[in-house]
């Protein structure tokens, strides 16, 4: 059997809980994939973690960058799916917030349009700015609600799942 992860990998719960259920599944599966959708290129997320931890931006980015080479060899395929806007370039994610947070959200559509089961670690809280976990079991729950100007729609190949609240699995933590 093949079981195929989606995650943004975004450093945090999204790296944390990819990293978890990677160890859970190895050698339980036939084989371990990976789908990563990149709404905003690394290399920004690489910065904006280094100014938001306020560390040095070079290391930072090595430790996360090697994260990220730890995490990708736990399986047998790794695709990074480029979802961000086109004709858009890294200095303007950086210096646009409105695309940077409109990149989040497409991200949270692109899961909750393209994934059969829906995993994630959540205080139950609202979003706290577009992109964030609540928006996306907001998605998720009833995906009418995504802005048609960044819905990748339903996948062409999988039907979504029968029963979303069935599919969704909220780990509750709190900050």
């Amino acid at each position: 059997r093949v079981v195929t992860l989606v995650s943004p990998l975004a450093p945090g719960a999204d790296m944390a809980l990819t990293e978890a259920v990677a160890i859970a599944l190895a050698g339980r599966v036939g084989e371990l994939r990976l789908v990563v959708p990149e709404a905003v290129p690394y290399r920004v997320v690489l910065d904006v973690i280094a100014d938001e931890t306020g560390g040095d931006r070079i290391a930072v980015s090595d430790a996360m960058l090697k994260r990220r080479r730890l995490l990708f060899d736990r399986f047998a395929r790794v695709d990074i799916v480029r979802i961000g806007f086109t004709g858009k370039t890294e200095d303007s994610y950086r210096r646009d917030k409105q695309q940077f947070e409109a990149a989040l959200v497409r991200a949270n559509a692109y899961l909750a349009r393209r994934t059969d089961l829906l995993g994630l670690l959540w205080d139950g809280a609202p979003g706290r700015g577009p992109g964030g976990t609540g928006d996306l079991v907001a998605f998720w729950r009833d995906p009418s609600i995504i802005p048609p100007h960044l819905d990748p729609g339903p996948s062409a190949v999988r039907p979504g799942p029968a029963d979303r609240e069935d599919a969704l699995i909220a780990v509750p933590v709190t900050r």
